[in-house]
Formats: structure tokens, sequence, C-alpha cells
């Protein structure tokens, strides 16, 4: 299994070193710790973790002013206050409910 060993520089800048095993990262500590003086030096173990990438999709309006088509030139609306159009069904009537088959 992999490890890494993760120190800082003198002027605080993070240092990641990778080894194949436990024993060559205890090696690298040694060798920081004699010769480097690294006194905050960790050992971390490393393992794939098992992921799955899936395709994702997100749709967007590109433009917004493009999307609309432009307003058609059309007969004002009634201003009598008389309802035009086919006549409203309620859903009870609609579906056939309270007793119509």
């Amino acid at each position: 299994m992999q490890h890494m060993v993760i120190f800082g520089t003198s002027d605080g800048t993070p240092v990641y070193q990778q080894h194949d095993n436990l024993d060559a990262a205890l090696k690298g500590v040694e060798r920081l710790s004699n010769t480097d003086q690294a006194k905050d030096a960790r050992i971390f173990e490393m393992h794939e973790v098992p992921i799955e990438i899936k395709t994702y999709f997100r749709v967007e309006v590109a433009n917004r002013a493009a999307a609309v088509p432009a307003a058609v030139d059309e007969e004002p609306a009634p201003t009598t206050g008389e309802m035009t159009g086919p006549t409203p069904v309620s859903a009870a009537g609609r579906f056939g409910l309270f007793g119509r088959s």
C-alpha cells in the first residue's frame, strides 16, 4: 500500500512525498528528521477509492431574448368583460363524476 509523507519547509510550504510502502515512508521521515530537521512530518496511508463517473447534462436557455418569439400582431383583448373562447368545464363534469357515466 502506498504512503504519503507530508511536511512543511522552513518557510511553511507543504511538501508531499509518495512512498511505495510503510517502511520506505518511515525511512523518509527519519531522513527528514535527521538531515533536514523537519519536525512536523506526518505519514498517511493511501488507497484508491472506487468511483464511478456518470454523464450529466444540464439544459440552459442560451440567449433568453432569442428564445422568446417576437409578438405577432393580434387583436386586442375584449374590454367589455366578456369571455371569449370555449366555455370552461369543471373537472367533475368533464370526467363524469357525480353520477354521470
